[in-house]
């Protein structure tokens, strides 16, 4: 049997596409730090934790800002009840504003949770209602 060399390109090319097949299969790291590789994320910190967004001549809106170690994305945050309170992302990176939307009657406050990564929460407390101005 004479030696053939494109037999020889075609097996070494078949052997090395079972072999990369096989090792992706079996979860082989190919390029890139896997998770277990990178810092696990800290805790997700608020700026402040309560706010009194009460009206009558005070603030009725606020700024606060997120932070979270080896956590270099987007923070989510959502208002438990929106007819208190918004929340939006402002301009700056990890920056919210709360805007008071309406009065409270019992209970006049809600929370707001601040979402990072590894779906990590912080949570803070706002309290809505205009007191009586004297």
């Amino acid at each position: 049997m004479r030696w053939n060399p494109s037999l020889n390109i075609l097996i070494t090319a078949t052997a090395f596409a079972v072999f990369f097949s096989a090792a992706l299969l079996i979860g082989c790291s190919v390029g890139g730090p896997s998770t277990e590789d990178r810092a696990p994320f800290g805790q997700v910190l608020l700026s402040q934790n309560s706010f009194d967004l009460a009206g009558c001549g005070g603030p009725t809106s606020a700024t606060f800002t997120a932070s979270q170690a080896n956590y270099p994305g987007n923070f989510s945050a959502v208002s438990a009840d929106t007819r208190l309170v918004q929340v939006t992302l402002a301009s700056a990176p990890g920056t919210f504003l709360l805007q008071q939307e309406g009065a409270g009657v019992p209970p006049p406050a809600t929370t707001i949770t601040v979402t990072g990564g590894g779906g990590l929460q912080a949570t803070a407390t706002v309290t809505t209602g205009f007191h009586i101005c004297g």
